[in-house]
């Protein structure tokens, strides 16, 4: 009986330490967990309209500036706790300020990116990297594409084994007639087209068109879409002047 009584107590005795271990544990990997919540609560709210930090967004811009800003927050929910400090870099142009801080008081801040074009340029890309600091350390990127609005200028965007090409047109600050050529034996015009549709002023061979002033004000895109007639060609062309005439590749 004697030998019973203590097999039992130190079964207790036992079970009691297990159950101890157990509670430390689940005490201990709690305290982490909460420790680990706090740390990763923590986050750094920095963001612009423009730049981002997961890719490096293209834009285009007529003209020679742009302005961005840049905020200590997403949005009303999710803001800073901290002061930000941020340094700005341009690889063309400049850029003002150069420096700043986002606060409590100033949450958002707008940026200047200025570029003066050279007599020949026609555009210019520049890459502007927005760097903030504070509790953590974060970049905000973007490309900026600006333009030379003071003259028409057009592109054809294309690539191999596609079955059409577009051609983008910019009018610049002064609105004038636009006259497109092109060789049947390499496109046919989408007469669909805004521009295009019910014009008077496309030919009877269907090989060249003219869009009127009145059609097309200054400060204005205008795209066409043309389809090849042989895919296997790319009819790539970069942003080159026209004087209000524009002849296709191979016209």
């Amino acid at each position: 009986m004697k030998k019973r009584t203590i097999v039992a107590g130190v079964s207790a005795l036992l079970i009691l330490a297990i159950l101890l271990y157990v509670i430390l544990s689940v005490a201990k990997y709690i305290t982490k967990k909460e420790q680990q919540n706090e740390l990763t609560s923590q986050n750094f709210y920095f963001s612009s309209n423009f730049l981002k930090s997961d890719e490096v967004p293209t834009y285009e811009i007529y003209g020679n500036t742009v302005t961005f800003s840049v905020r200590k927050y997403i949005d009303s929910l999710r803001v800073n706790d901290t002061d930000i400090d941020f340094i700005v870099t341009a690889d063309g142009g400049s850029v003002g300020p150069e420096s700043g801080s986002l606060t409590k008081t100033a949450p958002s801040a707008d940026i200047t990116l200025t570029y003066e074009f050279g007599t020949d340029e026609l555009q210019k890309e520049i890459t502007v990297s927005v760097t903030g600091t504070g509790d953590f350390t974060q970049t905000l990127k973007a490309k900026f594409i600006l333009i030379k609005t003071d003259s028409m200028r057009y592109e054809i965007k294309d690539q191999k084994d596609r079955d059409y090409a577009e051609l983008y047109i910019y009018t610049g600050n002064t609105a004038s007639d636009i006259t497109i050529n092109w060789d049947k034996a390499n496109f046919l015009i989408d007469e669909t087209n805004d521009y295009i549709f019910g014009n008077t002023n496309l030919n009877a061979e269907k090989n060249s068109v003219t869009i009127t002033a009145a059609d097309i004000p200054a400060d204005t895109t205008v795209k066409v879409v043309f389809f090849k007639q042989d895919i296997a060609q790319n009819y790539t062309c970069g942003i080159t002047k026209s004087d209000g005439t524009i002849n296709m590749p191979g016209n």
